[in-house]
């Protein structure tokens, strides 16, 4: 069997997988505003986010998800994860497409996406959107 020769400079420049948050997104109000877990949380959302945009390449349409049984293998409980997503779609870092669960719409996983509207929160251009779409 034939072995490969690999480039050990070009893998010792490597860099680790990292999450990246903008210097713009660490400054702006609504970060500082966040709970401490709803910003770990964030990370994770950006991770998931992050990792089909890479696997899935130009067939991505932004839409993932993130449900309860994975976010308590990260160490939220259930009603603290609920209230993550909560807050971060009233401040604007998450979007949520559509609402899942046992009593939500359609018996499914909710699917949520990433949204630049924390940029404009705390004036008047920032629009709220509902936390469960499915509602009249």
């Amino acid at each position: 069997m034939a072995t490969i020769k690999r480039n050990k400079k070009a893998t010792k420049n490597r860099l680790p997988p990292f999450t990246p948050i903008l210097n713009e997104e660490l400054d702006s109000k609504a970060y500082q505003q966040l709970t401490g877990n709803a910003a770990k949380a964030l990370t994770y959302f950006k991770r998931i986010n992050g990792l089909l945009r890479h696997k899935q390449g130009d067939n991505y349409n932004g839409t993932f998800d993130l449900t309860y049984t994975e976010a308590e293998k990260f160490g939220f409980a259930r009603r603290t994860f609920s209230r993550i997503i909560t807050e971060l779609n009233d401040k604007g870092f998450l979007t949520i497409i559509v609402q899942g669960g046992k009593r939500g719409c359609g018996m499914s996983n909710s699917k949520y996406q990433m949204s630049d509207r924390w940029r404009d929160y705390g004036t008047r251009g920032f629009m709220r959107r509902p936390r469960h779409p499915c509602e009249p």
